[in-house]
C-alpha cells in the first residue's frame, strides 16, 4: 500500500495504530468463560483473531486473559478452543480503542468405548470406530496403530464434524484382547456409536444422557467374514515398507525387515483397497486388491523395475537453496499424499523414478514465516538414463474462503492432487498455494457439492465467492 493511502487512512482513523513515543497502544483484551461463567486458565485454551482477508493473530496471554495490541480498526473473529471445550467462534468490530469481549466455551462431551475381540489389537488396523448423532458423523478414529506407532497416538484420523477419538491399547496380549477409546464430541444426546469393518457395520450402540462409556463384543462368525492380504517384495537387501489404504485412509504399515518374507495383513475387512509399497525411499509402486472374506488374497509387487535417476535442483533468485520438493505420477491415487524428499543447503537432491509423467512442485521457508512456493512443473521421465528437473521458488499466493459459507472445502490442483481440506467454522479461511489453476469444491451441510474454478497468482489474494 502507498503512503498516501496509509496517510488518507490515518486521517480517517482507519489505519495502523500510530501514537507518540511512550504511549500506550489499545489492546483488545478476549476472556475465556466456561459454561457456568468461570474464567478458564489460559494455559488449557487458546485464541486466534481473524480479519477479513483470513490472516491470523495470536494474543498474548496475559493477567488471566488474552491481550493483542495496535490492532488495525475493521472486523475480526475471535476463534477460540481448549481441552475438553467446544470450539467457539466470535465475530466483533474493532474500532481502535481499548476493548473487552467475553467467548464462553461450552464443555465437550466424554465418552470411553471398549471393544472385547478374540483377536489381538495389532491385527485390527482396518477397522474404525464411528459415532453419529442421527445420521451425521460425529467421527471415525481406528482402533490400532501400526507397527511402530506408540500406544495411545492415532495413526489415521478422519474427522467429520467437531470430535475427536483417541485409540489406546491395554493388557498387551492377553485373552480376550480389549482395546479402550475416548470419544470427544459437540453434539447433545441421544447419540448412535457403531464399530466398523471397512463399510461393513458390525454393532451399533444407543448411548444417552447419562452414559460415560459403551462397550462392543465383536462376535466370531462376522471374524470368520474377514480375510488375509499377502504381499511379496522381493527387495533385499533394502528394506521395503508396505501401505494399505482404503477410501485414501491409510489403515496399516509393515516392514518387510529386507528379506524375502511376504508382508502379512490379518483380519482384514472384506472391500477393496489400496497397496503402496516404498523400497528405500524410491517411488512408491501401487496396486489395488480385493479381500474376500476366508481367503488369503496374495499381491506380488516386483520394485525392481528400470528407475531413471532424475536430478533436482532448487532456485531462488537464481541461487541455490534447501527446501521440499514434491511429485506425484499421473495414474497414481490423487487422494493419497505425494511423494517427498528434503533438499540441502546446496539446492540439489537426486531421486530414482519409474518412467511415466510427473508434476514436481516444492516449498521453502522464508523469512517472516512466509513459505516460498515453486509452480508445478511436468516433466516426462522416459527411457533415458538420468533427467534433471529445476524448480525456481517465488512467492505464493494466497484464495480467501469467506466467513458466511459453512462446510468442508476441498481444494484440488491442475493435476487433481488434493492441496488442501478446509472446515470452514465461522471465520475467513486463508489457503497459501502456488502459482496455478486450481478448483475449490465446498459441500454444504445438506450434502449438496459447489465447485468454483479459480487462479491463484504468485504474491496476489483472491477470494471465491460461494453464491
Amino acid at each position: 500500500m502507498s503512503l498516501l493511502c496509509w496517510a488518507l487512512l490515518a486521517v480517517a482513523g482507519l489505519g495502523p495504530w500510530k501514537g507518540r513515543q511512550g504511549d500506550t497502544p489499545p489492546c483488545l483484551r478476549v476472556e475465556l468463560l466456561d459454561g457456568d461463567g468461570q474464567p478458564i486458565a489460559t494455559s488449557f485454551v487458546s485464541v486466534l483473531v481473524i480479519d477479513e482477508q483470513g490472516i491470523e493473530r495470536l494474543p498474548v496471554s496475559r493477567g488471566g486473559a488474552f491481550e493483542l495490541c495496535a490492532l488495525p480498526p475493521g472486523t475480526y473473529w475471535a476463534a477460540a478452543d481448549g481441552i475438553g471445550f467446544q470450539q467457539t467462534t466470535v465475530r466483533f468490530e474493532y474500532e481502535g480503542k481499548p476493548l473487552d469481549i467475553a467467548v464462553r466455551l461450552p464443555p465437550r462431551h466424554t465418552l470411553w468405548v471398549e471393544v472385547e475381540s478374540s483377536i489381538a489389537a495389532d491385527a485390527m488396523e482396518a477397522w474404525d470406530l464411528a459415532a453419529f448423532a442421527g445420521s451425521e458423523p460425529l467421527t471415525t478414529g481406528t482402533l490400532a496403530q501400526p507397527q511402530g506407532m506408540p500406544t495411545g497416538m492415532a495413526a489415521d484420523l478422519a474427522l467429520a464434524g467437531q470430535s475427536t477419538f483417541y485409540p489406546q491399547r491395554t493388557n498387551g496380549g492377553a485373552m480376550p484382547k480389549t482395546v479402550l477409546g475416548l470419544l470427544e464430541h459437540d453434539q447433545s444426546y441421544p447419540i448412535k456409536v457403531s464399530l466398523l469393518a471397512g463399510e461393513q457395520v458390525v454393532a451399533t450402540k444407543d448411548v444417552g444422557e447419562n452414559s460415560k462409556s459403551v462397550a462392543f463384543d465383536i462376535p466370531r462368525d462376522f471374524l470368520e467374514q474377514t480375510g488375509q492380504l499377502s504381499v511379496s517384495v522381493p527387495a533385499p537387501p533394502k528394506t521395503a515398507s508396505v501401505g494399505l489404504y482404503s477410501r485414501g485412509r491409510l489403515l496399516a504399515v509393515r516392514l518387510n525387515g529386507a528379506s524375502d518374507d511376504p508382508v502379512l495383513f490379518e483380519c482384514v475387512p472384506r472391500g477393496i483397497y489400496l497397496v503402496d509399497v516404498r523400497v528405500s525411499g524410491h517411488s512408491g509402486l501401487q496396486k489395488t486388491v480385493e479381500i474376500r472374506g476366508g481367503e488369503v488374497t496374495q499381491c506380488a509387487i516386483d520394485p525392481s523395475l528400470a528407475e531413471v535417476k532424475v536430478g533436482i535442483q532448487l532456485l531462488r533468485d537464481g541461487i541455490p537453496c534447501p527446501g521440499e520438493v514434491h511429485w506425484r505420477r499421473d495414474g497414481d491415487d490423487p487422494s493419497l499424499p505425494p511423494q517427498r524428499m528434503r533438499v540441502g543447503s546446496d539446492g540439489i537432491a537426486t531421486a530414482f523414478l519409474h518412467r511415466g509423467r510427473y508434476a514436481f512442485s516444492a516449498r521453502a521457508s522464508a523469512s517472516m514465516g512466509v513459505p516460498l512456493e515453486a509452480s508445478i512443473v511436468y516433466q516426462e521421465i522416459g527411457a533415458a538414463a538420468e533427467s534433471a528437473i529445476v524448480l525456481a521458488l517465488q512467492a505464493p499466493g494466497a484464495v480467501v474462503l469467506p466467513a458466511e459459507a459453512s462446510g468442508t472445502v476441498r481444494v484440488v490442483d491442475s493435476t487433481g492432487a488434493v492441496r488442501e481440506h478446509v472446515r470452514l467454522q465461522g471465520f475467513p479461511r486463508r489457503v497459501v498455494l502456488p502459482a496455478g489453476d486450481f478448483v475449490a469444491t465446498m459441500v454444504r451441510a445438506d450434502g449438496e457439492p459447489i465447485h468454483r474454478q479459480f487462479v491463484v497468482r504468485c504474491g496476489e489474494t483472491t477470494a471465491i465467492d460461494w453464491q
